[in-house]
């Protein structure tokens, strides 16, 4: 929570983003996280090849791979015992595939599919022996296929979506006593929306 921090890395596949540092000096700070394959880039110049090399009425390939996704979250503490935290994440990732026969017609199906997550939670400690956290988190996820036949110019498409409606945890009480440390607290925060953990 006292200084910035960022780091960037670019790979043979995808590259990434990280940043993080205080808003509010001890007590708010943020942390940034942007993913985004190159995979589509790299291999478009090799299907552009191939495809030229075919003669006309051979099959020529329609392909292309990306995804996205970005985490965003900011901490809070409010004094010694409380702390809040709230974040947001959103992936896509996109594939198109088919084939051509360069000029008479083309077949490619075309899938997007993604989740936008946002969740936000709270922990206190009332003495040295006890302490809770309550969680909350909403979630939507989607998919989209569409599938497009072009024949003689005549362009024809089908879409087929999915998109479940939303779903919202609401809290939950339900006391914990573990007689000796051997459950990591992170697994029970797992499981439980609302808990209380006592260490005698």
């Amino acid at each position: 929570m006292k200084e910035y921090h960022g780091s960037a890395m670019l790979g043979l596949t995808s590259g990434s983003l990280n940043l993080e540092g205080p808003l509010v000096k001890d007590r708010t700070s943020f942390n940034f996280a942007l993913r985004r394959s190159w995979i589509d880039a790299l291999s478009a110049p090799t299907i552009a090849i191939w495809n030229a090399t075919r003669n006309k009425g051979e099959t020529q390939i329609v392909a292309r791979y990306a995804f996205t996704d970005m985490n965003f979250k900011l901490n809070h503490q409010f004094n010694d015992r409380s702390r809040g935290y709230a974040g947001l994440y959103w992936g896509n990732d996109f594939l198109k595939g088919g084939e051509g026969d360069n000029g008479y017609g083309r077949n490619t199906g075309r899938l997007r599919w993604g989740n936008i997550m946002a969740f936000t939670g709270w922990s206190y400690v009332f003495n040295n022996q006890l302490f809770g956290n309550v969680n909350a988190a909403f979630t939507h996820y989607s998919s989209t296929l569409k599938e497009t036949t072009t024949k003689e110019q005549k362009p024809t498409t089908y879409h087929r979506k999915v998109q479940p409606g939303t779903a919202l945890t609401t809290s939950a009480y339900e006391p914990i006593s573990i007689s000796a440390p051997m459950l990591p607290t992170s697994c029970i925060s797992a499981l439980i929306i609302f808990t209380t953990v006592f260490i005698p």
